[in-house]
């Protein structure tokens, strides 16, 4: 492996940090043993600024490049998510209903039914307007349970190293 620039992040495909180089876990550093790395990262991951800083956090995360509106050590995005009513659009479903006497304890639809059906009588439906009823409240019950889905996309975990040694980047 060529000799990495100070700071470079790699990642890799095995089970640790090869040697002169520390996971991307967002561990605190201790300035006055990395010096020079802290003269390149700053506190934009974290720590004090004054003996401590951090190293990246890529646990979990999704590597985006800076510019507009983000900037080097932002953090964005959940990996899960409850949506909430104003996220999805309005939809209503017509569903018409006449207050009818049963005539079956057991009815079961048929094909083409809208309802349901009862034998020799045929599709139960009204047309709009229609002695209108209104349902009992756990019949037209909002559905989902306000939890959180997964917003993770597809992925391939990979380790996420950064190096504590190598050679000092000029900017030019």
């Amino acid at each position: 492996m060529s000799q990495p620039y100070l700071g470079e992040v790699r990642m890799f495909a095995i089970t640790y940090a090869p040697r002169h180089w520390a996971d991307c876990s967002g561990q605190i550093m201790a300035i006055s043993q990395n010096q020079a790395l802290f003269s390149l990262l700053g506190t934009t991951f974290g720590g004090n600024g004054s003996t401590t800083f951090a190293l990246p956090d890529y646990r979990g995360r999704t590597p985006v490049g800076s510019g507009g509106s983000y900037v080097s050590g932002q953090s964005a995005g959940n990996e899960a998510v409850t949506l909430l009513q104003t996220q999805i659009p309005p939809h209503t479903h017509l569903f018409n209903a006449q207050n009818e006497t049963g005539n079956s304890q057991s009815p079961s639809p048929t094909t083409g039914s809208n309802i349901c059906a009862v034998p020799d009588a045929g599709s139960y439906y009204v047309a709009p307007n229609t002695n209108v009823v209104l349902l009992a409240a756990d019949a037209i019950a909002a559905m989902g349970s306000s939890a959180a889905h997964s917003n993770l996309q597809p992925s391939l975990v990979l380790r996420f190293a950064i190096a504590l040694q190598g050679i000092f980047p000029s900017r030019n």
